[in-house]
């Protein structure tokens, strides 16, 4: 239900605001197309940060690229995704983390309508990845 959408993405968002995400920040999403994708899209943009959408279907080359330039201060995934990213000094959580559906579900505070959304990665026209 959207209730049930909008508890969940402010539990992950407060999740994320306890690791350090806070506004201007950038975070990754290593997720599949699914609803726990929808829910990480809505917690980051309620913390205030930008949401980094990262295709699990990509190489390791280019998941690390991104990573790399980037630089987001923390990468929601799954278990199934989290070894991609091990080797990046990055906060990783865990959609599945037993602290994320007990925490809190009050609102966050509004955060400013200026602020970035996202980022999302071209092919680039020189073949170089450029985030936008």
């Amino acid at each position: 239900t959207y209730r049930e959408l909008d508890e969940k993405s402010s539990q992950l968002a407060h999740r994320l605001v306890g690791v350090g995400v806070g506004l201007g920040d950038i975070v990754g999403l290593l997720l599949p197309r699914s609803a726990d994708a929808v829910v990480a899209i809505l917690a980051v943009l309620k913390t205030g940060a930008a949401y980094l959408p990262i295709d699990v279907h990509h190489p390791e080359q280019r998941v690390a690229f991104v990573l790399a330039d980037a630089s987001p201060v923390a990468v929601v995934t799954t278990a199934e995704h989290v070894a991609r990213i091990a080797s990046h000094s990055v906060v990783v959580v865990d959609m599945a983390e037993p602290a994320i559906e007990t925490g809190p579900v009050r609102v966050l505070p509004t955060p400013y309508t200026r602020n970035l959304a996202y980022v999302i990665y071209t092919s680039g026209t020189t073949g170089v990845p450029k985030g936008v």
